[in-house]
């Protein structure tokens, strides 16, 4: 077992971890012993990435979704979540908040419900984001439109002018689950280079220049703090 993950285990009993650069690998894991390792309380930790890297849902099939010549010839780290979903395309920390929840399956704020989870989580990103009535969590059926996870919108996603820029996987154990979320702050034209059939994505800071990496992850800690206290 390497250093990183002995010490990631040492801190799993905190309720906030915010983890150095780290391989998709690495971050992966990490996840991973949190899980097997949890106890009665929640821990919120947020990612950052040592290289562009590409997360894919845990069966999604790559060569359906990403263009593995570029990403090979990019030197792009391609790695599979413990999560379902699609691909995830993390280019730069500043680009985006990427972090994990991993929580009893009986904690009273969602009571073991797979929709109820969602929307919590979704609810501590809308407390980051400006008070925009067309920013929305989508209520409705899944839309699907291209092969990344930013193409399709599914139940308490986040979207303006359903323009998806937040979204959400879960992995459940006997006793907890482990949600993996990412919110784009900024789109890149790489975006269309490393997707089949893909196009270019914006981020929520694209349309609200004033949002920023670190007051996002202030005010979701904030709110997860407040929600567990």
């Amino acid at each position: 077992m390497n250093n990183f993950t002995e010490n990631h285990i040492r801190l799993v009993n905190n309720k906030i971890i915010t983890s150095p650069p780290l391989s998709g690998k690495e971050n992966m894991l990490a996840d991973i012993e949190a899980l097997k390792k949890a106890e009665d309380q929640c821990l919120l930790r947020f990612f950052q990435w040592d290289n562009k890297t590409i997360t894919l849902g845990n069966n999604e099939k790559a060569e359906r979704s990403i263009n593995l010549e570029y990403v090979t010839k990019s030197d792009i780290q391609l790695v599979r979540r413990p999560t379902g979903g699609r691909a995830v395309f993390h280019f730069s920390n500043n680009s985006e908040v990427t972090f994990s929840l991993v929580c009893p399956r009986k904690n009273s704020l969602f009571q073991d419900n797979l929709h109820d989870a969602f929307h919590w989580v979704s609810s501590l990103v809308i407390s980051a984001l400006p008070k925009e009535e067309r920013i929305l969590q989508h209520q409705g059926k899944e839309k699907q439109s291209g092969n990344s996870c930013f193409d399709s919108l599914s139940r308490y996603e986040i979207s303006y002018n359903n323009h998806k820029f937040f979204g959400s996987a879960q992995k459940r154990t006997q006793s907890h689950l482990l949600v993996q979320s990412t919110l784009l702050l900024k789109g890149h034209r790489e975006f269309s280079e490393v997707f089949n059939n893909g196009g270019e994505f914006h981020g929520v800071a694209d349309i609200f220049p004033e949002i920023s990496r670190e007051l996002v992850i202030s005010a979701i800690k904030k709110k997860f703090q407040d929600y567990m206290n």
